[in-house]
């Protein structure tokens, strides 16, 4: 299996490796772009990294209706090639949660020739993503045979009919009592403090050690994602999904962050991609103090006022505290869940 990868070769073109790919069409045939994907299997542990090039007046991709369900858009960015400024590749990373057989739907893209505006869309592909726990082969039952005593006592039926009987009543009762909690649970949203899920999430990271592991690059892009997430559900900025250049420009015209801490984050964002997307490697300490930027930043800007919706542990979106208050749930005394 080939492992998708994007890198510049010695003449400043940009070449990626992939392991599946499909042809972006316009409605006549003509082929002006490609889609591409880094591993059409993988497990639900490894991320899936799709590439999808076209020419420079290509419009933005449409890639999260082509994702099937279990599937999420987690980075985004451009790739631009040193040679050719024609060419416009954009890069997405897709976090796989459920195990089974997918297929990346049809991507698609606008695409402006003078005065006439078209439409360039793919072929679907297959995609196979297994658990990370495997799964154990079962045995053959048909091959297994009773064996009969021919000196045992004779079996009392209805002693049999009255357990199996009993354990149906105890397994209806039981589904009806999972179908009362869960449909309170869906009924009953969870809501907890933007800061309070951002440490959480900072926390998760730091237990995963990546400094002392070496993997300098990944710890920048997931502490970058944290505070990205965290402006988003505090500030309502959609800091994820766009570029720190696009990000910066509403950061400095939005009411709700001062000035000191868009030099902050600009500071921070941009050593960011120094890491990411120019080779800088920082040192060890440096990289443990990134995490602790993150950290401060959090605490400095937090406010009780600030939740989000929580549903099956995957925060859906903000609300505001008179929404909560007033709205589908109450708030215990102390705010939100912690």
């Amino acid at each position: 299996m080939a492992i998708g990868c994007a890198e510049r070769t010695d003449s400043g073109d940009v070449a990626i490796v992939a392991d599946a790919a499909s042809e972006l069409r316009l409605e006549s045939g003509e082929s002006v772009g490609s889609v591409l994907v880094s591993s059409a299997e993988l497990s639900t542990a490894e991320r899936l990294t799709v590439w999808v090039s076209g020419p420079g007046e290509l419009g933005p991709i449409r890639l999260a209706d082509a994702l099937p369900e279990g599937m999420e858009i987690v980075g985004e960015r451009r790739i631009e090639s040193d040679t050719d400024d024609s060419v416009r590749i954009t890069e997405f990373t897709i976090e796989p949660f459920l195990p089974g057989s997918f297929e990346l739907g049809a991507v698609s893209a606008d695409l402006q020739r003078g005065d006439e505006s078209l439409v360039a869309m793919s072929d679907p592909i297959p995609l196979t993503v297994v658990s990370v726990f495997g799964t154990e082969e079962q045995p053959d039952l048909a091959s297994v045979k009773s064996i009969v005593d021919p000196g045992a006592e004779p079996i009392a039926w209805w002693l049999v009919g009255a357990v199996a009987g009993g354990a149906l009543l105890v397994l209806c009762a039981g589904g009806y009592i999972l179908y009362r909690v869960t449909r309170a649970k869906e009924q009953q949203p969870e809501y907890r403090h933007a800061h309070a899920v951002a440490l959480e999430r900072l926390r998760t990271l730091e237990g995963m050690a990546l400094a002392d592991r070496g993997e300098v690059e990944r710890l920048h892009v997931e502490a970058s994602l944290v505070l990205r997430r965290y402006i988003e559900d505090r500030f309502g900025l959609h800091a994820p999904e766009r570029t720190t250049d696009e990000f910066l420009r509403e950061a400095k015209v939005s009411p709700q962050l001062g000035s000191e801490e868009v030099i902050v984050l600009e500071m921070f964002l941009r050593q960011c991609d120094m890491v990411k997307f120019a080779g800088l490697r920082p040192g060890r300490d440096d990289s443990r103090t990134l995490t602790q930027t993150v950290r401060n930043f959090i605490e400095r800007t937090k406010s009780d006022d600030a939740l989000v919706e929580i549903r099956d542990g995957v925060v859906v979106g903000r609300a505001s505290r008179t929404e909560v208050e007033f709205g589908r749930s109450t708030l215990e005394p102390g705010g939100a869940h912690a």
